[in-house]
């Protein structure tokens, strides 16, 4: 099932990046028969391979609420060249590498021409 707050989000993030000429990649982290599949997805900036994360699968966490992530794409291409899965990269590395952020944050982490932020 869709989640309505993330594609309105997801939506506005592509609303943006057209009008700043910026390609902007949107995938869900999961595979189609997983039930996550809607609840986490990947966003990356192809021109300055900045990728973030908005979930709604946060374990513990109110599944209404929405998490924003930021994360340093070194340690994802890192995670990618090593032959971990998406998941087990995350799992892997997620400790060292994620960045939370809020959502107006996020939106500039994505379509920040310089590249990656610390959250501040």
């Amino acid at each position: 099932m869709k989640n309505l707050k993330i594609e309105s989000i997801l939506e506005g993030i592509v609303v943006k990046s057209n009008e700043l000429n910026l390609d902007i990649s949107i995938e869900s982290m999961f595979p189609d028969d997983d039930y996550r599949q809607h609840n986490t997805y990947i966003v990356e900036n192809m021109e300055t391979n900045v990728f973030g994360v908005i979930t709604s699968y946060l374990e513990g966490y109110d599944p209404d609420e929405i998490h924003f992530f930021g994360f340093d794409p070194k340690m994802y291409t890192y995670s990618k060249a090593e032959g971990f899965t998406k998941e087990e990269g995350f799992q892997a590395f997620g400790d060292k590498i994620l960045v939370r952020l809020d959502c107006e944050k996020f939106i500039d982490f994505i379509v920040n021409k310089e590249g990656y932020c610390n959250g501040d």
